[in-house]
């Protein structure tokens, strides 16, 4: 049977995998800035707020000059691979169609890999740089961007409000679209609040979301995910905006399909990438 794995045969099962990867993104992974990286890191600069201009109140007034705030970020990309065998009965089907509920698994396995990373690194550190020095610094998330579980166990929309109460207090440009990712528990939650049960609007966006639909609730587009970080038994829902949260790809979605002369031939899957977030 390994000797029907042909050249061709390689090829085509190659890009019917990429062709899928289109398909079957991760459920953050087009809502975040995408990058590329050359190599193992990369920096990542972003531009803040510029300040106002100044009054002239003299005839002869030395010109305002200040630098715009600017910050510089290190992304660091680690390998991810994941072998799979195949039985070797499998492998005729395999030859049929290449498009085999094995190539979808260990997919979703990768997009799974992906959603979990980006949510950590949401609530988790980042990495500064000093753009002289080149000198890191791991910067925490700001306190003020953390909405603590104070011993109203569960989600409300109080705290949907707080989070979106710091996107305006920041002034986030409304260009900008703002997402928020709820674990199933949370939306339970959220359907069981009052203001909510006298809402059929909000009701039936919240079931949308359960079939996992993406539907705009308190001016969030919002996203079920079982993937969110988890400490005891309280999961973090996370709310960002696309240029908030970094995807570095130094090596995109790749699979090969061969034998493995050193287990008697048997049939292997082999999944890739090296990314960082």
């Amino acid at each position: 049977m390994a000797d029907q794995i042909t050249t061709a045969f390689r090829q085509q099962f190659k890009d019917t995998y990429l062709l899928m990867a289109q398909q079957m993104l991760s459920k953050f992974r087009d809502k975040v800035r995408v990058e590329p990286i050359k190599g193992s890191v990369a920096y990542i600069d972003f531009i803040g707020v510029a300040d106002e201009p100044e009054d002239q109140t003299t005839l002869v007034q030395a010109t305002n000059l200040t630098e715009i705030q600017h910050g510089r970020r290190l992304v660091s990309s680690i390998p991810n691979n994941k072998a799979v065998p195949v039985p070797r009965p499998a492998m005729s089907r395999f030859i049929a169609d290449p498009t085999s509920d094995y190539m979808r698994v260990i997919l979703a396995a990768q997009n799974r890999k992906i959603d979990r990373k980006l949510m950590l690194a949401a609530i988790g550190n980042s990495v500064g740089v000093a753009t002289d020095l080149m000198t890191t610094t791991n910067i925490p998330l700001p306190a003020t961007q953390i909405t603590a579980e104070t011993g109203t166990l569960g989600m409300t929309i109080v705290k949907t409000a707080d989070a979106m109460t710091q996107f305006n207090l920041n002034d986030i440009d409304p260009m900008f679209e703002k997402w928020i990712a709820y674990s199933p528990l949370a939306i339970e939650d959220l359907l069981m609040e009052p203001e909510i049960q006298m809402s059929t609007a909000h009701q039936l966006a919240l079931e949308a979301i359960k079939q996992g639909e993406v539907k705009m609730l308190f001016g969030f587009h919002t996203i079920m995910s079982n993937y969110l970080p988890k400490t005891l038994n309280i999961r973090t829902s996370v709310a960002w905006i696309k240029e908030g949260l970094c995807l570095g790809l130094n090596e995109d979605y790749t699979v090969d399909i061969g034998p493995r002369r050193d287990l008697n031939n048997l049939i292997q899957i082999l999944a890739q990438m090296d990314f960082g977030v």
